[in-house]
């Protein structure tokens, strides 16, 4: 999404040397606000829905690879091939 956030940016900048430095201030004060408090604590919900879901499930330790637990998987697969009886 590069040229809607180079808009989205240029409408910003725009919006910013339409104001005077005094307000311009206060811009930088209501970004970083909007940086450290929500930003922030969307980033800390999104930790506490990832620690709510490891509490729920649970955490597992395995030494074997990615490869090798796909390959057990697969290993352990049964096909089940069932024909439907058509009359």
């Amino acid at each position: 999404m590069p040229s809607s956030s180079t808009k989205i940016e240029k409408q910003i900048l725009k919006e910013i040397h339409s104001l005077s430095a005094e307000q311009q201030a206060i811009a930088l004060q209501l970004l970083h606000f909007l940086r450290r408090e929500i930003l922030e604590q969307e980033r800390n919900e999104s930790i506490a829905s990832t620690d709510r879901l490891l509490q729920l499930a649970g955490t597992w330790q395995d030494k074997r690879t990615a490869e090798q637990q796909i390959a057990f998987i697969r290993s352990r697969r049964k096909s089940i091939k069932s024909r439907a009886h058509l009359r």
